[in-house]
């Protein structure tokens, strides 16, 4: 498709839809803590979850994978997720009753609720991904680590007698990231595991050691990814070396040294030649602002009336926006997924790396630092100054970037990620805050004056009625 013939967004669902209706119930979570106890058991007894959130997300078709927290028995949250249902899913299957293990997570659930078309699983249950029973049970992965492990205790770190592994990040039915810890007296080794449910860890390792050797040639070691150890290929586990050091969001402040290293890390990355790596174009950019709007128009139609005019406007501006200078780009890039020790910045996940516009990184990291102001509850007026100032520590290692492209990309991800908070319980209040900023972003850059005087009406001031009621 050609930049003239992008489309408007896509009009949000009707309410009166059973299978929005359905959506939204999995999102509600008085609703949720009801549907639980309903259809899990444990112990013999009804589930009592409390402090049910929503945690994240996706689309899927024409339903969502959600992924739920809550308490069980005062203590830390669990997660289960709703999947889909295939209608071979919806018929019952005899298994084992649900356990819990320290620390507290469900393990073994597997609940078909046919009302609403999912499938309630545990990580270790999803369907599309197998292999999570065994990798979350450390006596059947403490032989294979120890084996794959090897190279690292022939360097001086020996692996311990105990292991213990944590789930640290999950998407139902695509991947999950898995952190293993083996115990040695007074020393603990940890390496990270990544699953996907095809074979693209074996392409990830070969990618990290590609990206590495460039990097070290680019910044003398400065700037690094976590090193690959090894791929275990009937399991499809890619092991990396654990990344030690703090996270880039402890430094946020104009002046904070870690955040300088953020910029000079992204910097270097951007420097990294690599021919083979799939292209990200702006039309994709505006495609993933239209799933998520549509998301959002399906299961929460008045919150997506509000941002409907800034995603019509974002899509006429994108019309204008030249392709910038092609580059290696992140695409998900942030203070969170940085490590910084004092000497060197490890770049964490570089799944999503692609061919594309060094400004869609830039623009991301700057509404990524807009949320973390909100979410540290400090001053936001100023926000421009600093995001100026980011820009020209940037261009002093890489030359002058445009302004209006990385503005784009910057309302870009504050929309879309607008959509993604709204549906996720913890983050909500954010969504409109984001969304205020990137209406005086598109103000700033004349998207056109309807579309100015929509954006005001839509995302309404804090005092506002419509700010209430959401």
């Amino acid at each position: 498709m050609t930049p003239g013939r992008r489309t408007a967004a896509p009009r949000p669902a009707r309410d009166a839809s059973a299978s929005a209706s359905a959506l939204r119930t999995l999102l509600d979570p008085p609703q949720v803590a009801a549907i639980l106890r309903a259809h899990v058991r444990l112990d013999g007894r009804p589930l009592a979850p409390r402090r049910v959130r929503i945690e994240r997300c996706w689309p899927a078709g024409h339903g969502l994978r959600v992924c739920w927290s809550f308490t069980i028995r005062g203590r830390a949250a669990s997660t289960l997720c709703a999947l889909p249902a295939r209608p071979a899913d919806l018929n019952p299957r005899p298994s084992g009753p649900p356990t819990l293990i320290n620390p507290p997570e469900l393990r073994g659930v597997r609940v078909p609720v046919p009302r609403f078309g999912v499938v309630i699983v545990s990580p270790d249950c999803d369907p599309a991904l197998p292999q999570l029973a065994t990798l979350l049970n450390p006596v059947a992965m403490r032989a294979r680590l120890q084996r794959a492990c090897r190279p690292l205790a022939a360097a001086g770190r020996p692996v311990g007698a105990r292991l213990g592994c944590r789930l640290l990040g999950y998407k139902p039915g695509r991947r999950a990231a898995i952190r293993y810890e083996w115990f040695n007296g007074r020393t603990t080794l940890r390496v990270l595991g990544k699953l996907h449910h095809d074979r693209r860890g074996q392409r990830l390792i070969s990618l990290h050691r590609r990206v590495q050797q460039r990097l070290d040639e680019l910044s003398g070691g400065r700037v690094r990814v976590p090193q690959p150890i090894a791929y275990l290929r009937d399991l499809r586990l890619a092991l990396f070396e654990w990344a030690d050091g703090g996270s880039a969001a402890d430094g946020l402040g104009v002046d904070g040294r870690r955040l300088r290293a953020a910029l000079d890390a992204l910097a270097v990355l951007h420097q990294v030649e690599l021919d083979d790596l799939r292209p990200f174009t702006l039309e994709d950019e505006c495609a993933v602002v239209r799933r998520w709007f549509g998301v959002l128009g399906r299961v929460e139609p008045p919150r997506a009336a509000q941002v409907e005019p800034l995603v019509d406007a974002l899509l006429r501006w994108s019309r204008r926006i030249e392709p910038g200078l092609r580059r290696t780009i992140h695409r998900d890039f942030y203070e969170k997924q940085l490590v910084w020790n004092g000497s060197t910045t490890t770049v964490l996940d570089l799944d999503t790396l692609a061919r594309g516009d060094a400004c869609q990184d830039l623009g991301n990291l700057l509404s990524h630092a807009y949320l973390h102001r909100l979410q540290a509850g400090e001053s936001t007026p100023g926000f421009a100054r600093l995001a100026e100032q980011l820009l020209a520590h940037y261009e002093r290692r890489l030359g002058r970037v445009p302004r209006e492209t990385v503005a784009f990309y910057c309302a870009s991800s504050l929309i879309r990620g607008g959509c993604l908070h709204s549906l996720r319980t913890a983050t909500r209040r954010y969504a409109l805050p984001m969304w205020r900023h990137a209406a005086a972003i598109l103000r700033k850059q004349g998207a056109t004056a309807t579309a100015a005087r929509s954006q005001a009406r839509a995302v309404a001031p804090p005092t506002s009625r419509v700010a209430r009621a959401v």
